[in-house]
């Protein structure tokens, strides 16, 4: 739904990552947890991405918070490094990130409303059938090329993986989450496919080359 309103009115889309849990009603996440949230919400378009909480909240009336980023004394928690790392990555794929639009978000099993099953015609195809993923088309409002993010939806398991690109590509880039320069992804023009390694809850964004 943010989406779709984003893309109609022309607007930039925010949402809320849990990093932090509460007592009596939610579950404190983990590391691989928070690569997912982070990834999940880029997948589809998200712009703005804003952490409930960063510091744990303290004198709450009725909700007992659980430690977040930073307790309540100031010190950093086991979740600090973990969310450097993929808070850093963000930032880097943001600045490719912040000019692409999402137009098409598909998921491979889709478990909910709202979930787009991966067209059996789309042209990025996993060649694993069981890989449960999203998949994502973007377009450059700049130079109009196209990119694809794939993000692993298990939140316990890595996962190797080959795609079948069932079109014309020259080349195909992965959007660097560390440096300046892109790399060239795992892509075998000759067969069609690429390869690529993901952790749990990890997302890649890739650069096409007709």
């Amino acid at each position: 739904i943010f989406r779709r309103a984003g893309l109609k009115y022309d607007v930039k889309t925010s949402c809320y990552l849990q990093s932090m849990g509460i007592v009596g009603a939610y579950r404190r996440p983990d590391a691989n947890e928070l690569r997912y949230s982070v990834y999940s919400a880029l997948a589809y378009g998200i712009k703005n991405i804003v952490w409930f909480t960063y510091c744990t909240p303290t004198g709450q009336p009725v909700e007992k918070f659980m430690s977040a980023v930073i307790d309540s004394n100031g010190n950093k928690t086991d979740m600090y490094a973990p969310f450097k790392t993929v808070n850093g990555e963000a930032h880097q794929l943001g600045k490719t990130l912040v000019n692409l639009d999402a137009m098409e978000v598909f998921h491979t099993r889709p478990q909910g409303p709202g979930q787009v099953a991966l067209p059996a015609g789309f042209f990025w195809q996993p060649e694993q059938r069981n890989a449960d993923l999203i998949i994502t088309r973007f377009v450059s409002r700049n130079s109009k090329k196209e990119f694809v993010m794939v993000v692993n939806k298990s939140l316990t398991n890595g996962q190797q993986l080959i795609f079948a690109i069932h079109r014309p590509v020259k080349k195909i880039y992965e959007v660097s989450k560390k440096g300046k320069y892109h790399t060239s992804a795992r892509y075998r023009r000759k067969n069609s496919t690429l390869r690529a390694d993901f952790l749990p809850g990890e997302g890649k964004l890739f650069e096409l080359e007709d």
